[in-house]
């Protein structure tokens, strides 16, 4: 199922993130333990809010401060770890319950570090009131939403009610959930949303300054490419941005916009009409790699996410949003049409739509039946690997589901 298969590459994202920061770390050795007040009260005293900074001078870095560096490093690598083999262990198999309440204790531990460095890094979580020239949502505050919506989702896993009674297949393990009880469809609307939210703030952000940020592009885009940017790279923005400096600032603030209404209306409209929103979310997800792509060239972000400075992100945010990018298109392609098109899923679809914008989706069937024997239901059976079956066939099966959906739930 593609929506499973984006979660799991977007928490194998989360758990790059975390080993590759743990790791740097730990191969900076004694100079980690050794600079580490002074590296974090320095940072804090330009980045942070001055609550934070009197918290973590008067209660955190007070006695023994090797231990709490020792708790930070080790933190992160036990995040890392922890997501890695709860990534491989659901691409396998369904979880016991106690791998779910793993799954859900690690993922509160990963939200609430990540608000901390937020609030280290001075995060903006107001829309619309960051820099226009930098990012909307900081990858801190990113990551605590996504290890939310990751807590969400393996909360929901064990609330879940049980399925109905099935005859088990021989061999079958004891204490089990069902295949679909994790919510892959809620999650991965979800993660899109976040996605969509970044780029949406971003460009917020420069219409509320849009005449700081139109007079000031052509002499900052091309002083920081000088700075960060590869050589090869700063020529190329030097000579793009001289072309036509009047025409880059409102159209890069109309495609991050529309960048972010497309990624937003695509994982939506998946529950209405897949067939027809697939075409523009497969449209979106390439262009949001690519922009990330060229953003992470202009800034300058290593390609390796390893071998850093230990008090540095290891991945940056640029690099982190083309890879969950990558991750969440999986959902937007023929075998996720035919996933969604089934009607079991169609419930999953409509709770997780009605919880994002406030109301309950009712899906029609007249729509529903047209759209699938046009496109759902006859797919590419090459990349799916299940046997073509004639055009008739799949809408007799489709009706008699559907008989069987309604009889449900009634």
């Amino acid at each position: 199922m593609p929506c499973r298969r984006a979660v799991l590459w977007a928490m194998a994202v989360v758990a790059l993130e975390w080993s590759a920061s743990g790791l740097a770390k730990l191969a900076a050795g004694p100079s980690y333990f050794a600079g580490f007040r002074e590296a974090v009260l320095g940072m804090a005293s330009m980045m942070s809010p001055p609550w934070f900074e009197r918290f973590l001078e008067r209660r955190v870095l007070v006695g023994d401060v090797p231990a709490v560096a020792s708790l930070v490093l080790w933190g992160e690598l036990a995040l890392g770890a922890s997501f890695l083999g709860l990534s491989a262990a659901l691409a396998m198999r369904p979880l016991p319950r106690p791998a779910l309440w793993f799954g859900a204790l690690a993922s509160a531990a990963g939200c609430a570090y990540s608000l901390a460095l937020s609030a280290y890094m001075g995060d903006i979580v107001v829309p619309g009131k960051a820099n226009p020239f930098y990012e909307g949502v900081g990858l801190d505050l990113l990551l605590a939403l996504v290890h939310g919506v990751l807590f969400a989702s393996f909360a929901r896993s064990l609330m879940a009610s049980p399925p109905r009674p099935t005859p088990k297949p021989p061999g079958a393990a004891e204490g089990r959930v069902a295949p679909d009880a994790f919510p892959w469809v809620g999650a991965a609307t979800a993660l899109q949303c976040l996605l969509a939210y970044e780029w949406l703030d971003s460009a917020a952000a420069k219409l509320a300054h849009y005449p700081f940020f139109a007079s000031h592009f052509a002499e900052w885009v091309t002083d920081h490419a000088a700075i960060l940017s590869p050589a090869w790279f700063a020529a190329l923005v030097r000579a793009s941005v001289g072309l036509a400096p009047g025409v880059w600032p409102p159209a890069v603030l109309a495609f991050e916009a529309l960048l972010g209404l497309a990624l937003f209306g695509s994982a939506l409209g998946m529950g209405r009409d897949p067939a027809a929103w697939a075409r523009l979310g497969r449209a979106a997800s390439l262009g949001a790699v690519l922009y990330s792509a060229l953003l992470l060239l202009y800034q300058g972000e290593p390609l390796l996410p390893f071998g850093g400075e230990p008090f540095d992100e290891a991945v940056g945010l640029n690099l982190a949003l083309a890879l969950l990018q990558a991750a969440l298109a999986w959902r937007f392609f023929p075998p996720g049409l035919e996933a969604v098109a089934r009607p079991e899923a169609r419930p999953q679809i409509s709770s997780t739509i009605g919880r994002i914008i406030g109301r309950r989706f009712v899906f029609s069937k007249r729509k529903w039946a047209s759209a699938s024997r046009t496109r759902l239901l006859i797919v590419d059976h090459s990349v799916t690997g299940v046997p073509f079956r004639p055009v008739s066939a799949c809408i007799t099966r489709w009706r008699a589901s559907s008989r069987s959906f309604s009889d449900s739930r009634t």
